[in-house]
């Protein structure tokens, strides 16, 4: 799963790094296509709410959509930024914005700025880890002023 970075001698990660080491885990994999790492973030009863879509609920489902995206967008860039961590002990909820841009891979070459807000709630897994267990997000147009 991720690795966290912590200095030598602090000891134990706070919940804010293990929240950002997971949005780098979900990033790291949007940005390679790596299904297997992505998949990896979330509980098995995971759900992500898609702005104007029906919802992706439990592991296969949220794979498919993954793999359809990223089958029709190369992603270049892309950036999660935490903006605040609700630790609630076995449910812990975060704020975030994300940042990034995609090029369509269909012949008109397309660049897509991908760009909103998320609200991420995580759960603790039987080992202690975090896993994403609920998730949604805006996106916002090139036009719209998202910060």
């Amino acid at each position: 799963m991720n690795v966290l970075n912590t200095r030598k001698g602090v000891g134990k990660p706070t919940t804010t790094d293990e929240v950002r080491a997971i949005f780098s885990d979900y990033s790291a994999a949007l940005l390679c296509g790596d299904a297997d790492k992505w998949i990896g973030v979330w509980a098995d009863d995971g759900i992500q709410l898609h702005p104007g879509e029906q919802p992706s609920i439990g592991h296969d489902e949220l794979l498919a959509e993954f793999v359809e995206f990223v089958e029709s967008m190369e992603v270049k860039r892309f950036d999660m930024v935490v903006d605040e961590v609700i630790d609630a002990g076995s449910l812990v909820i975060a704020r975030s914005h994300f940042n990034g841009n995609a090029i369509s891979r269909d012949d008109d070459a397309e660049t897509v700025v991908l760009h909103g807000h998320q609200l991420t709630v995580f759960k603790r897994a039987t080992d202690g880890s975090l896993v994403m267990f609920r998730d949604c997000y805006t996106m916002f147009s090139d036009s719209d002023q998202a910060e």
